[in-house]
């Protein structure tokens, strides 16, 4: 009895060995539908027009050293389901002082749908993202992967969507120089070319101020464009497609009337906390993935070959014949042989 238990578990483990990494993780490889994390990047050294002087009429300036600080909250949301998830980000740009409270400088709330499988954004369900406070959100279909990528990363070129711009870039793979917390991460890296924003988003790449702001003469308002243009920097946990560290270095100008000014010139950081709280996430799925491919495909292997060797050895002793295991004689039982017969046999 004991020898076929050990059969049934040691066929039943070595055939999960086989199903773990064949069957069972590739289906269970999705992004997590608990999504919860926090982001913060700072630039330290950025340039930026000053708010204030335009607030009370005064000409357009822009104030080098300034302390920058970007901070998303990113979480999933409703509609969530086993083959897809939702992902609200709210993020919002600062401008720090040592002596008085943040400023805001940017805010959006973006909202994105992706398929949990290839983490690529849901076909026929448009991103929705909200720029303006009291503004409706605004529906834009999107194909670039953007706050996480998929699960597996090969060293190639993936689409990017920088939501800052509204624009798709591609991230083209670099190099795989940098580890973190043993990690060896992929390095891509986003450029986007300056562009103006005005006839992509409308009047959110316009500015529009007094003449005399803009430095020109005359009276009356004078629009000026938005023109925009970034590098942004990442690096992937390439087995769960984790972000784990990303540098955003981002430029915005106001052309106009034959005229530029520097509306926002900065490199952002993530912060050491920021990448401790991403590396953890990121070992955390490795860690799951490797398990169900790799240590319990093994594990189970090994387990489940010994009981079965085991198990049929003892299935075969177990059925031999009982004057197999006789000591002496041919067929005699125990019972039946006598000392002198014994004797004259070892003699």
């Amino acid at each position: 009895m004991l020898a076929l238990a050990a059969i049934f578990f040691g066929t039943a483990a070595l055939v999960l060995a086989i199903a773990l990494p064949t069957v069972l993780v590739p289906r269970l490889k999705k992004v997590p539908a608990d999504v919860a994390i926090s982001v913060t990047m700072n630039a330290d050294n950025a340039r930026l027009v000053d708010v204030q002087p335009l607030v009370h009429g005064d000409a357009v300036h822009t104030s080098s050293g300034v302390a920058l600080q970007i901070h998303a909250d990113i979480h999933s949301i409703p509609p969530t389901g086993s083959r897809d998830v939702t992902l609200s980000a709210a993020t919002r740009m600062s401008k720090l002082s040592p002596t008085a409270p943040p400023e805001l400088v940017i805010a959006y709330i973006d909202q994105v749908t992706i398929d949990r499988r290839t983490a690529k954004p849901l076909a026929g369900t448009p991103a929705r993202t909200i720029y303006n406070v009291g503004e409706s959100a605004q529906p834009k279909a999107r194909k670039g992967f953007q706050y996480t990528f998929p699960i597996g990363m090969s060293k190639k070129s993936y689409p990017y969507y920088d939501v800052n711009s509204r624009l798709e870039g591609t991230a083209q793979y670099l190099d795989d120089n940098r580890t973190v917390e043993g990690m060896r991460l992929y390095h891509f890296r986003v450029d986007l070319p300056r562009t103006d924003l005005a006839p992509i988003v409308g009047n959110d790449g316009r500015l529009s101020l007094s003449a005399h702001a803009w430095g020109l003469p005359g009276t009356g308002n004078v629009t000026f464009d938005r023109y925009y243009s970034s590098t942004i920097d990442l690096w992937v946990e390439p087995r769960s497609g984790v972000l784990v560290v990303q540098n955003l270095t981002m430029r915005r100008e106001l052309v106009g009337s034959g005229r530029s000014f520097t509306e926002i010139d900065a490199d952002f950081h993530m912060t050491p906390d920021t990448i401790a709280q991403t590396a953890a996430l990121a070992k955390k799925n490795k860690r799951m993935l490797d398990w169900g491919e790799t240590y319990a495909p093994i594990t189970l292997g090994v387990t489940g070959g010994l009981l079965l060797i085991t198990g049929i050895v003892a299935l075969v002793r177990g059925r031999r014949r009982p004057d197999e295991l006789l000591p002496v004689g041919l067929g005699e039982s125990l019972v039946d042989i006598k000392v002198p017969d014994l004797v004259d046999q070892v003699v």
